[in-house]
């Protein structure tokens, strides 16, 4: 299934597509936004992406959201 990452009307991207490895042949990619929200997608290495983020993203059908007014508390930068 493809999902489409929307952002708000207010923001846009000031990083796109920063390609790193994570090692055992997997890879991710870092986005940043002007209002400051960080999104990674990353491969597991066996075909499955995850989608992490400091702020919390919503998913309605195909479409994710950023809720820049709820933190993500639990997020882990691998790029820092």
């Amino acid at each position: 299934m493809e999902l489409n990452l929307k952002l708000a009307d207010d923001d846009k991207f000031i990083i796109e597509n920063n390609q790193y490895a994570l090692g055992n042949g997997s890879y991710a990619v870092r986005q940043e936004t002007q209002k400051g929200a960080i999104i990674i997608a990353s491969d597991n290495g066996n075909g499955t992406i995850n989608v992490s983020s400091n702020f919390v993203l919503n998913q309605n059908g195909t479409d994710i959201t950023i809720d820049y007014t709820k933190p993500n508390p639990n997020f882990v930068d691998p790029a820092k």
